[in-house]
């Protein structure tokens, strides 16, 4: 038999995903809407020739609008073949339809032995880490790199920072509940809060993008990374280094503002 048992506690950490039901249920609107999220559709594949040690993206309006497949091999013959798009973008075509047909062209032979999907959503901002008593990490707290959808490493760095928030105000060290956000998300953001900004402006860009833009920026990058460091790369002034090279994308930096 089903049985109800009541817990009290001072402190809650909710990383329950991107549907969190504590967050919601504490009163947090963690509603999204459409252009706050991505469909995300994965299969794994085997039967396949690819390389092992290349991971493959590709991007376009036709192959997936608003966002980007990927082909992450598991071995010579097995991989990891999936597709975020813009769920506003989609012209009333499901996620599958771009997959299949990808996989039609690309990998015919190639035997679908599991499939997953989601959500992915966007950042919103220091409002979706905190409400009352209640901390929330992760995809729950939109703390994902809005551009790509990855968002392990962000859930990582703040049920870390959560946590220690936790520990400080369980310890008496921090009196009242409201004075938590120093820490969290204070410190998170200290550390994340600029990537997470820049990254959500720039899936603005992506998404306002046409192909033939996006070559120029392909090829313009190519030039870029012969004489600079691929490491500790600024979103934002990248994107400025290209719209002083090609004035023609200068419409885009609308979408940083």
């Amino acid at each position: 038999d089903a049985s109800v048992e009541r817990v009290k506690t001072k402190i809650i950490i909710a990383a329950d995903g991107v549907e969190s039901q504590v967050a919601r249920q504490a009163g947090m609107n963690n509603c999204l809407e459409l252009k706050q999220v991505a469909a995300a559709l994965e299969y794994r594949v085997e039967n396949i020739n690819v390389e092992s040690d290349t991971i493959s993206f590709y991007v376009g309006r036709e192959i997936a609008p608003g966002g980007y497949i990927w082909v992450f091999p598991k071995s010579q013959n097995s991989a990891n073949i999936g597709l975020a798009i813009s769920v506003d973008d989609r012209d009333g075509v499901v996620a599958a339809d771009y997959l299949d047909g990808f996989m039609a062209d690309h990998f015919p032979s190639g035997c679908i032995r599991e499939k997953f999907c989601g959500m992915l959503p966007s950042y919103r901002g220091k409002e979706m880490f905190h409400i009352g008593n209640i901390l929330v990490a992760g995809d729950a707290a939109r703390a994902v790199d809005s551009l790509s959808g990855a968002g392990i490493v962000n859930a990582v760095y703040s049920g870390r920072y959560a946590g220690q928030a936790a520990v400080e105000f369980l310890s008496g060290r921090v009196g009242n509940i409201n004075n938590i956000e120093r820490l969290y998300p204070g410190k998170f953001l200290d550390e994340r809060g600029d990537d997470l900004n820049n990254y959500l402006k720039l899936r603005r860009v992506y998404t306002h993008v046409n192909d033939g833009e996006f070559t120029e920026i392909i090829r313009e990058l190519r030039r870029y990374f012969k004489t600079h460091n691929v490491y500790n790369i600024h979103a934002a002034g990248l994107l400025l280094h290209l719209v002083k090279t090609k004035p023609r994308l200068l419409r885009l930096v609308r979408y940083l503002i």
